[in-house]
């Protein structure tokens, strides 16, 4: 048994090499040529498998790839944990709030895109021959997988295509991406009905509803127990691990262990796959490291090996049959035209124009890699016969090759809708902030008023799927910290908002440890007595220096109690990355607090201010007029029209706090950079002056030190007004 299984391993090992080498080669190609990379790594399959290499050179497909079922079960294990993988990257990209919002805003279309490619496959099932249907001889079963193959759309192609094109965050882009989702949403569960009732052998219309029941009853299950499951998963291995490592070996854990149970269940893996990548996708403490990571891994070497032993598998031949011409041409012709002809009449009676209409119908109806787990699935089953696996492929590489040129040219007629530039501007600055554009905030509290208005500031400022995480610390036995975190949750409103009571003798330590379960911002509530950084308390000092993330401080204002109306906003333009990331804040709250806001910058060289004084006005400065520009640029883009105000003074806070006073600001935004000086917390001069001298709120944004926060937070060190 030695000896044969070292055999089995060194061609398991040449066998994959051979395979990985040329299907990425020939997926390279075919991305230069605009094509998916699937077309070129089916194409490889197809060079390596019977249709070519078995026929040129036979005797040497038969040693490299025998026939030999040990051989060939070592290899598919490889193949269906790239499919596995596949389908979980294609879940992490499903979004279902906003499949909430398009079937409000546009319902029709994935009715369009749906229910006549189902109705048009389910007929053309019926219709074709016998040659088509696999050697379990059900045309029930055969049925309902033509009318799947007719109806999915390849989210992942799709997605590629959108972003090689530039269309993935226009409303277009969205709009298809979405209602390739809810393709996937309905046709995923029928195709795991059909392994379901092909296992248990009960072939007929009544046992089909039942197993779709059965997935339906799967699906419920998985989003109301799974995802509790993942989130404790994912949230156990970022508190035991200081990198991601662990987190990405859960992931792939997850993925795997829904494959097996939606199979257990009588569904196919793939689907149980599919429902853990959405669940991990939902996930408050997925990072973007582990999509990363399992995409790399499905993309590189897994993926390609799938679709190249898929491509092993069609054999050509088949189709070259004078019975059998007709009917493929049938099958492309009719899948093709129910789904584009469906996602037309969907998107014009949905109240789209038909250049949108267009558009969709083009990208739509590119089932590329998808369509090919559908096929392969069907081939296992024994649901398909070999003409029928390669008609169905033939009918994902045809569309899939077509979908990516017709986007791009009915693409370009399409006009931008009422703001979605504005649209697109702010989710680009969103996702280049440090601060407000978090995913997820920790909010650590003691209890008091400043930690209540730190809360709905909070609330104001992140974006509404950024989740947030209100926690405090306390020795065991002490029940107050249970009423504060329940106090502070609720009001996040109806943000998804988790609640940690942390028993420890330690509170910073255990906050931080908090921290780096996979959050990216602190924010914190400072109290009324602390008018000096030497004045804190250790535990708030401590949190400051070590968090290792952007912190925002908040202290409320005198008159403000725990009442939260936003007026005035005062911020500075100073042009470091921490005064940058003050002035985010300072407009995303007055874009959601309907406030009005001003951007101050402060002249503070001598000659500047002799100048004025022997003037009487505010001479405009050069860095000044830049500054001022650009901080308004970027209010704009968050959708406020803010207030440049130039002033000039011997001493750059004194005048950032009588420029408030003056223009009745009840808020100051600044920015600052956390420094251990000798092991004392220094947060700059202008800080220490206003927590000082301040009536009104004070937010400061505190960005790490550069050895915590790295090469991408900037270079400036303390904040300081020209």
């Amino acid at each position: 048994m030695g000896p044969l299984v070292e055999e089995h391993t060194l061609l398991f090992w040449v066998q994959l090499a051979v395979l990985l080498a040329l299907a990425r080669a020939l997926g390279h190609v075919a991305r230069r040529l605009g094509q998916p990379g699937v077309v070129g790594e089916l194409t490889a399959g197809v060079l390596l498998g019977p249709s070519v290499l078995g026929t040129v050179a036979p005797s040497l497909a038969a040693t490299l790839f025998p026939t030999d079922g040990f051989q060939v079960g070592l290899l598919l294990a490889v193949a269906w944990l790239g499919a596995v993988l596949l389908l979980a990257v294609t879940g992490f990209d499903v979004d279902l709030p906003l499949v909430g919002r398009l079937l409000r805003a546009a319902p029709l279309l994935p009715v369009g895109s749906i229910v006549p490619p189902l109705a048009v496959g389910a007929l053309l099932g019926f219709a074709l021959p016998a040659a088509f249907v696999g050697p379990l001889g059900d045309r029930t079963a055969f049925v309902a997988l033509v009318a799947v193959a007719t109806a999915v759309s390849a989210l992942p192609v799709i997605a590629r295509m959108l972003d090689e094109t530039g269309l993935l965050r226009r409303d277009l882009g969205q709009l298809l991406l979405l209602t390739a989702t809810m393709t996937g949403l309905v046709t995923w569960p029928v195709l795991g009905a059909v392994a379901g009732v092909v296992d248990e052998g009960r072939l007929d219309v009544g046992s089909l509803l039942l197993s779709l029941a059965a997935v339906v009853g799967f699906l419920v299950l998985a989003v109301a127990v799974g995802q509790r499951v993942v989130d404790l998963s994912l949230r156990t291995a970022l508190r035991l691990g200081e990198r991601s490592d662990g987190a990405v070996t859960v992931a792939v854990v997850v993925v795997l262990a829904f494959a097996a149970v939606g199979r257990w269940l009588g569904a196919e893996g793939v689907l149980g796959a599919f429902v853990a990548g959405v669940l991990l996708g939902r996930s408050p403490y997925r990072r973007p490291e582990i999509r990363q990571h399992l995409d790399m891994m499905s993309r590189a070497v897994l993926s390609p090996v799938f679709f190249a032993t898929a491509g092993m598998v069609l054999d050509v031949r088949a189709l070259a049959a004078p019975a059998t011409v007709p009917w493929v041409v049938v099958v492309l012709v009719g899948a093709s035209a129910a789904k584009v002809g469906g996602v037309w009449l969907g998107a014009r009676a949905g109240g789209l124009g038909a250049p949108v209409a267009l558009a969709a119908a083009a990208g739509l109806n590119a089932r590329g890699a998808l369509g090919v787990v559908v096929a392969t699935v069907g081939l296992s089953l024994g649901v398909l016969s070999d003409v029928g696996y390669a008609t169905l492929v033939l009918l994902a590489l045809v569309t899939s090759m077509a979908a990516a040129p017709l986007l791009q040219r009915f693409a370009r007629d399409v006009p931008s809708a009422d703001g979605e530039r504005a649209r697109l501007e702010r989710e680009g600055l969103f996702a280049d902030s440090a601060v407000i554009g978090a995913r997820r905030a920790l909010v650590a509290t003691s209890g008091g008023p400043h930690s209540r208005v730190a809360a709905r500031l909070l609330d104001l400022a992140l974006p509404p799927r950024a989740t947030v995480t209100v926690a405090a610390a306390e020795a065991a036995g002490v029940a107050d910290a249970d009423r504060s975190v329940a106090e502070l949750a609720e009001l996040f409103g109806h943000r998804r908002v988790d609640r940690r009571v942390l028993r420890s003798d330690d509170a910073a330590e255990a906050i931080l440890r908090e921290v780096g379960v996979g959050h990216d911002l602190l924010v914190l509530g400072a109290s009324a007595e602390v008018d000096h950084p030497s004045r804190m308390s250790p535990v708030l000092r401590q949190l400051l220096t070590g968090a290792g993330v952007p912190v925002v401080l908040v202290r409320a204002g005198e008159d403000r109690g725990e009442g939260l109306v936003l007026r005035r906003i005062l911020t500075a333009a100073i042009g470091t990355p921490a005064g940058r990331a003050a002035e985010e804040v300072a407009y995303a709250l007055g874009v959601q607090g309907g406030a009005d806001v001003d951007v101050v910058h402060v002249v503070s060289r001598a000659d500047q201010v002799f100048a004025a004084a022997w003037s009487g006005g505010e001479p405009q400065h050069p860095t000044a007029t830049g500054l001022l520009a650009r901080s308004v640029e970027v209010a704009r883009r968050l959708g406020l029209a803010a207030t440049a105000v130039t002033r000039v003074g011997a001493s750059a806070y004194e005048e950032l706090l009588r420029a408030a006073t003056d223009r009745g600001a009840d808020t100051i935004v600044v920015g600052t950079r956390v420094r251990d000086l000798d092991g004392d917390l220094f947060l700059g001069h202008g800080v220490e002056y206003l927590l000082q001298h301040t009536a009104q709120t004070l937010v400061v944004v505190a960005l790490p030190s550069r050895a915590a926060a790295g090469p991408s937070v900037g270079a400036s060190a303390t904040l300081q007004l020209s």
